[in-house]
């Protein structure tokens, strides 16, 4: 608990002096600029990619770093600590397709929730698929899929949830600590069902590699989508809601997955 609280705080006190530095940077650099010009550079350094892969690569280093600590700490062995033992092909393969099978979910409790609450909110989404819809794929895919898919779940399926165990209080110990990280009301309800989906998997497969790879392909999708007008839909999206179908439709695919996982763990995981 006490790594929890550490790695939390600081990887955000550490993707908020980053983003900042960063930004600093950009205004100290921009010579050309009048005075009453250094606001809006400012406003606009602020809410670059430069800041963004700033930020983020600060919160996703510090939290892989508490994370290598925590186990160094005790004395044990990163692979048992954090989680990254071999599991079936077939778990990673049911586990990403479940993730995605969830995304429509996800979009439609956070456009319900902003629906009962539109003020409360940083505009994180937004401002991301802004930032996103101007910058190259391959700028992208290591900041906002790559790191986060990898450090996330090290630190919250692999020393945060194997610190709990593999029982029910651990899954959601996981999913809601790694639902709040995000910060962003919105965000927080929209990543929710992904955590509870994530930690499950994790548990069930005594490994976090399937929910890594899980993690890179969702945030991957995302990326994608923002470059592509047509799949650019939903919260935070210019092409309007996603087609309601898309939920159960979904959530059929992650059933499936679920079913596909227990049949693939069952024995597997615990014999270990």
């Amino acid at each position: 608990m006490v790594a929890l609280v550490v790695g939390a705080i600081a990887a955000q006190v550490m993707g908020a002096i980053a983003s900042v530095v960063t930004a600093g940077f950009i205004v100290a650099f921009s010579s050309h600029a009048t005075t009453a010009e250094l606001e809006t550079v400012a406003r606009e350094a602020a809410s670059s990619f430069a800041a963004l892969a700033a930020a983020g690569l600060g919160v996703g280093s510090m939290l892989l770093t508490v994370s290598v600590a925590a186990g160094w700490a005790v004395g044990a062995r990163a692979v048992d600590t954090l989680g990254l033992r071999r599991a079936p092909a077939s778990v990673a393969v049911a586990a990403t397709l479940g993730t995605l099978g969830l995304g429509p979910t996800a979009d439609l409790v956070m456009t319900w929730f902003s629906g009962l609450f539109p003020n409360l909110t940083w505009g994180t989404i937004p401002e991301l698929n802004a930032i996103a819809r101007g910058t190259p794929i391959w700028m992208l895919w290591p900041v906002l899929a790559l790191a986060p898919g990898f450090c996330e779940e090290v630190f919250f399926r692999g020393m945060l949830q194997r610190a709990f165990g593999r029982g029910i209080a651990a899954v959601f110990v996981s999913a809601i600590a790694f639902a709040l990280i995000h910060l962003d009301p919105h965000h927080v309800v929209g990543v929710l069902p992904l955590g509870f989906w994530l930690a499950w998997v994790a548990a069930r497969a005594d490994s976090t590699w399937p929910t890594i790879v899980a993690h890179i392909a969702n945030n991957t999708l995302a990326v994608v989508a923002t470059q592509i007008p047509e799949l650019d839909r939903g919260y935070g999206g210019t092409q309007g809601a996603m087609p309601w179908h898309w939920v159960p439709a979904g959530l059929a695919v992650t059933a499936v997955c679920a079913l596909l996982v227990v049949l693939a763990t069952r024995g597997y995981s615990r014999d270990r």
